[in-house]
């Protein structure tokens, strides 16, 4: 009798395993095609859409959710940001102090969002005229907000006058 509820439990286990492995698979093959740019940057534009030296301007980007799962990316409240930006020389970052709030924002299948940065506590500030590139990258998650990070990126250049 003892050895038939251990070969059962045994049973159990192998079966909740299996079950678990093939889960595990559809998951990873429903995640697949994020993988396969369907996570979009466009239209990137700089806000002021003229950046003169001596300026703060902030980088505006369209993300398209191009996949067949929604994400989830950091919001705009107290300027949060899900952007990175990284700029070349003619531009510094500086930090300033704000509020510590964060929120995030879900961006179904097939929808765009439009975001803004650099994030929360950084001004970007124009220092000297000329062409500029900025590489901007946006991270989300997909599912659950604390999943595992992705990001996508792109650069663009644009002018500083004088």
């Amino acid at each position: 009798m003892l050895s038939n509820k251990i070969q059962l439990i045994g049973l159990i286990v192998a079966v909740l395993m299996l079950t678990s492995i093939f889960q595990s698979t559809s998951v990873n093959a429903q995640y697949q095609d994020l993988d396969n740019n369907t996570i979009l940057i466009s239209n990137l534009t700089t806000v002021p859409s003229t950046v003169r030296v001596g300026d703060e301007f902030e980088i505006n980007a369209t993300i398209s959710n191009n996949s067949t799962e929604p994400i989830v990316y950091r919001g705009d409240m107290c300027n949060g940001s899900p952007l990175d930006i990284a700029f070349d020389k003619k531009v510094q970052l500086e930090s300033i102090v704000t509020c510590r709030a964060i929120s995030f924002e879900n961006l179904n299948p097939g929808q765009n969002a439009t975001v803004s940065g650099p994030d929360n506590g950084i001004v970007a500030i124009a220092l000297e005229e000329g062409k500029t590139t900025a590489n901007v990258t946006f991270h989300y998650t997909i599912g659950e907000v604390f999943e595992e990070q992705r990001n996508v990126s792109e650069s663009f250049t644009f002018d500083i006058t004088e």
